[in-house]
């Protein structure tokens, strides 16, 4: 039999021993799947504040102000007609906050007198002081319209209606691309979570998945394969073989329903298929050598789910990298999960092309081929002692 039929013998017999699993499915996908709904739904939930708004300028600085409001990322607006109603929610929380238009705002802003607003917020609640802010930083904008439009009126003697309406020509166009730049850093609140618990249980799932060779081992299959003349790599290469395509398969339908049912856009498709099949590449590495090195399969269980959770700490799977320090950071770079979280987030939030992530990539096929050829010399040294 030539070394070809037997490593299709080797990959048959696996895929039909996974197929009888009734444990994969719900560990490939049923827990990341659960993890990703719950994380993403109770820690990234970035639902906009209600703000109740009385609107009673229909002058150019009013219209403006409603603008900003409605553009803004945090602010869903509530209209009202009564101040008493307005008061009266906000003490009742059904708005965080809310804001009174006066009827001269246009005509006294535009005529460089004195204009305000009213703002009704509560003191001590969180989310009314974030809307207080927002709020405050809007007025702020239309402010420094009027300010630019006084200014331009004095110097060139263009008449303020129309110095105002070139002040806000150039502020809006700036505020929009903000607002849309902001939307996009945001993101999808599901869009972190799901790139990082793919990558976790790839490495958990998958890993734990070397411990298929152990059983060989503990079965006596290595010893009746070892009897015909067949190399170590070929075995090695078999078993990788299918713990590779079990990754493959993972990691695509975690990754297809995220994007159908979660919404989440994972970027250019070029690199996302490269990031799959070294991501995959990695893990399937590390299964295998954990399956060389353990003795049993409840060791290699073991060390595959500890060791899985630990680096995927340190390589931002449960927490970003973003907020630890430098050192940290360094370290976490030691785990190949690292490498591939930053290449999901290049592709998920910089829409960064396949030129992007090509140093992540490279690293994670060195880890796969550094784990590999440890794997392989360990397997050499046990047919030896064998």
């Amino acid at each position: 039999m030539s070394s070809l039929k037997k490593f299709q013998a080797i990959l048959e017999v696996n895929r039909k021993l996974a197929s009888g699993d009734i444990r994969l499915p719900l560990t490939a996908l049923g827990f990341p799947l659960l993890i990703i709904f719950l994380v993403g739904l109770l820690f990234f939930n970035n639902h906009k504040s209600p703000l109740g708004v009385i609107d009673l300028d229909k002058g150019p600085v009013g219209k403006e102000m409603m603008y900003l409001f409605k553009e803004d990322n945090n602010l869903t607006l509530r209209y009202y007609s009564s101040g008493a109603t307005l008061k009266d929610d906000v003490l009742r929380q059904r708005v965080v906050a809310g804001i009174i238009i006066p009827p001269n705002l246009s005509s006294s802003a535009l005529s460089k007198q004195l204009a305000s607003v009213t703002l009704i917020a509560p003191i001590g609640n969180q989310n009314s002081a974030d809307a207080r802010m927002d709020v405050t930083e809007l007025t702020a904008i239309v402010s420094s319209q009027v300010t630019s439009a006084v200014i331009s009126h004095k110097l060139t003697g263009l008449p303020m209606n129309l110095a105002y309406q070139d002040a806000v020509k150039i502020t809006n166009k700036f505020y929009s691309t903000l607002m849309k730049k902001t939307q996009t850093s945001m993101g999808n609140p599901y869009s972190y979570t799901s790139a990082s618990q793919t990558v976790l249980f790839a490495f958990l799932t998958v890993g734990g998945a070397g411990s298929a060779l152990v059983d060989a081992r503990r079965l006596g299959l290595i010893k009746r394969m070892i009897a015909t003349p067949i190399r170590p790599w070929v075995i090695v290469l078999a078993y990788f073989s299918g713990t590779f395509l079990l990754g493959i398969a993972q990691i695509v339908g975690l990754l297809f329903v995220g994007h159908f049912m979660f919404g989440v856009s994972f970027g250019p498709f070029p690199g996302l298929v490269l990031l799959v099949l070294a991501l995959a590449l990695s893990a399937s590495s590390i299964g295998i050598l954990f399956g060389v090195l353990s003795s049993s399969t409840e060791q290699a269980l073991a060390i595959s789910i500890v060791l899985g959770i630990a680096l995927g700490m340190l390589g931002g799977c449960l927490w970003p990298l973003s907020i630890v320090g430098p050192t940290m950071k360094l370290v976490g770079h030691f785990a190949p999960q690292a490498w591939a979280m930053d290449a999901f987030i290049t592709l998920i939030f910089s829409h960064g092309g396949l030129s992007a992530i090509l140093k992540d990539l490279i690293v994670l096929i060195g880890f796969s081929c550094f784990f590999i050829l440890i794997g392989i010399l360990q397997f050499r040294k046990y047919l030896t002692v064998r």
